[in-house]
């Protein structure tokens, strides 16, 4: 990941930002990959990469959090 973080780091990015963008993108595929894998749906690995996305987005939205 710290390759992630440095590409990141070289388009602009800060250190802080680079980091949680690269730790968040990994954590949504993990979640998602193990969705998958698990799953008896038919839905792909893209939209269920999408779907935890949007579940991130929604805790960690002002609106998200309690």
């Amino acid at each position: 990941m710290r390759t992630v973080t440095a590409a990141l780091r070289a388009k602009g990015l800060d250190e802080t930002t680079a980091t949680l963008a690269t730790e968040s993108g990994g954590t949504v595929f993990r979640v998602a990959y193990a969705r998958w894998v698990a799953s008896d749906a038919d839905a792909s690995l893209a939209d269920l990469i999408a779907e935890v996305a949007t579940e991130l987005r929604a805790i960690t939205s002002s609106e998200g959090r309690r």
